[in-house]
């Protein structure tokens, strides 16, 4: 399934470089010990929902309203909108959002709870257990093309490359063939054992379903993923159960999978590595049951937050993925099973009240925001940053800082070193940022990486040099005595390599310096081979495919080759599985990291 880097795929690294350095270094052997344990913590916390009042409204101003009993919106980009509500399909003139007026009709047999638009199609999801394929090119006379019976009632409907993918209640997941419109056909099906498991909700990103489910006898909710490069022969490969979660509408945008919960409010599953995706964090708003994002927002019916039986719509800057801010609320009767948004208006159909139209006018005012993260990228907690004398934040649970209502002005980040791992042991990646506000300025993320290693080597003598990094494990360098042919000095900086898709980064990565009289511009080649030992921890290989296929490389000024052809002739590495050690013979000055491949396709080995 995989290939090597050695053919003509690979991947796409970003490489970000500490500064070089020293570390206290004794005859023979020098040593970075590890930071304290309790900056390892990876826990995800809860984070807190926004406060709302009866008849509160904040960020939102209504534009326009058409009276009706909707559960469903769905936007052509033509200025049009079409409903679904309790007797079919109703297309909306709202090319003026302040005076919305019918166009058409279409009759069904049951109410429409999800509306999805394909170019001049529509595919409609019927609670009377049939989903709908409807000609909408003139929407002034909306045909209906064909339908399909389904075992249960539709709930939700997703169409790609000429397959409709149908979340059916107890039918679970239903794959069609709309190929001919027509004459639609089911193609696989994939449920749950017996009656006590419904599809809710479904959405497809590149090669993967993504169903939202509810298994009653169990109590929980979860998301199944579904691999449909073979849309007839999908194949089950991720269930993230959730007990007491009640899964209803979901949304992704990017690698982040936002869900509307019944029971909690929202949940926003990390979904970069489909088959292992996982929550990042959960939202309190009450009893949500849709949810859609736009440029940066993400917008969220709520029903009865807090028991106060106050429902609308709420919105979230999403600018940082791992923390929704609340940014805005909207009072309004009833309840809604469907959301859209487009620019900055928002489309929410009520049950029994009607089609609202709402623009959002919250600005957020200039923030700085990031995370502080450890070599694997994993959170960590509980790092101070300065942005000046007087202002600091400190990194959550999920490594996010974030500093608000700032006004403008050039700001310098400094990020503080924890306890247990002082300057001389420690440093940051890059140690300092730099932000000029407005606008708001995110992604301003730091790492916490060992400090670099200096010692000197001399003809006929071996030395070991060994560092650990941050997150426990220990990286070994033996030189032997043939290393050098005369006094050198070696400079051994820990750094980082993020690869894209195909590869994942283990954590560990170094750029190896031999050179003559502190010339660190002319490295020199090794005389003999000196061996790196890398030890790694489930930690470092969490996201990898397959531990077999770990792998040293080596940039070479140009590609990224195998570390091994550094030497001639090349050593083959030891790789202790049970031990979880990786050691390779490396003969050249360079920049090398430790890589395994992911679950995603390879992509050509860039470097930047």
């Amino acid at each position: 399934m995989y290939r090597t880097l050695a053919s003509n795929l690979c991947i796409l690294m970003l490489l970000c470089l500490a500064a070089p350095g020293s570390a206290a270094t004794t005859s023979g052997i020098a040593t970075i010990p590890a930071a304290s344990p309790q900056y390892h913590n990876l826990l995800r916390g809860e984070i807190p929902g926004p406060e709302y009042a009866p008849g509160q409204s904040y960020g939102f101003a209504l534009v326009g309203h058409y009276d009706g009993n909707f559960h469903d919106v769905a936007l052509d980009g033509a200025g049009n909108a079409f409903l679904g509500d309790t007797q079919g399909l109703r297309v909306l003139d709202i090319a003026d959002p302040t005076n919305p007026s019918e166009l058409g009709f279409l009759q069904t047999n049951g109410a429409i709870l999800d509306v999805e638009i394909m170019g001049t199609t529509a595919y409609l999801a019927s609670y009377a257990n049939r989903l709908y394929i409807v000609d909408i090119s003139n929407p002034h006379n909306p045909q209906a093309l064909g339908s399909l019976a389904m075992p249960d009632a539709v709930d939700d409907v997703a169409v790609q490359g000429g397959y409709a993918y149908v979340a059916c209640w107890s039918g679970g997941l239903r794959v069609v063939d709309v190929s001919d419109p027509v004459h639609p056909k089911e193609v696989v099906s994939f449920s749950l054992p017996g009656n006590t498991g419904l599809a809710k909700g479904v959405a497809v990103a590149g090669n993967y379903a993504y169903v939202l489910y509810s298994d009653i006898d169990a109590h929980e909710s979860g998301i199944w993923v579904f691999d449909i490069v073979s849309p007839a022969n999908v194949q089950l490969v991720d269930d993230l159960g959730i007990p007491g979660a009640d899964f209803q509408d979901l949304v992704i945008n990017g690698d982040i999978l936002y869900a509307a919960e019944s029971s909690t409010g929202m949940r926003a599953i990390d979904i970069n590595v489909p088959l292992a995706i996982r929550v990042m964090g959960t939202y309190p708003a009450g009893n949500s049951h849709a949810v859609t994002y736009e440029q940066g927002q993400v917008y969220l019916t709520v029903e009865d937050p807090g028991g106060a039986g106050l429902g609308g719509l709420a919105a979230y800057d999403a600018n940082v993925p791992l923390v929704l801010v609340p940014d805005g609320f909207y009072s309004l009767p009833d309840s809604s099973h469907g959301i859209a948004a487009q620019g900055d208006l928002v489309y929410v159909p009520r049950d029994f009240s009607g089609l609202y139209i709402l623009r959002y006018e919250q600005e957020s005012p200039s923030a700085v925001f990031g995370q502080v993260l450890l070599p694997n990228q994993s959170p960590l907690a509980g790092i101070t940053v300065q942005i000046s004398e007087t202002l600091t934040a400190t990194s959550n649970a999920d490594g996010v800082y974030r500093f608000d209502d700032l006004p403008p002005g050039e700001y310098t980040l400094l990020p503080q070193l924890p306890i247990g791992c002082p300057a001389n042991l420690c440093v940051f990646a890059p140690p300092s940022r730099a932000a000029n506000l407005p606008p708001s300025q995110g992604a301003q993320n730091f790492t916490l990486l060992p400090a670099p290693l200096s010692a000197v080597l001399q003809p006929g003598s071996s030395r070991t040099l060994v560092y650990t990094d941050t997150l426990g494990s220990p990286t070994v360098f033996e030189f032997p005595a043939g290393a050098v042919g005369s006094t050198n000095d070696v400079l051994i900086t820990p750094t980082l390599a993020t690869p894209g898709s195909g590869y994942v980064f283990s954590g560990h990565a170094f750029v190896l310096n031999v050179t003559a009289n502190n010339n660190w511009d002319n490295p020199l080649d090794l005389l003999t081979p000196v061996t790196v030992t890398l030890q790694y921890s489930p930690d470092h290989v969490r996201l990898m495919a397959n531990i077999d296929q770990l792998q040293l490389w080596w940039f070479g000024g140009s590609a990224w080759e195998d570390a091994a052809t550094t030497c001639d002739p090349p050593a083959a590495p030891d790789h202790d599985r049970l031990n979880n050690t990786y050691a390779l013979p490396v003969c050249k000055s360079g920049l090398y990291a430790l890589l395994g491949p992911t679950w995603q396709a390879f992509l050509p080995l860039v470097r930047r």
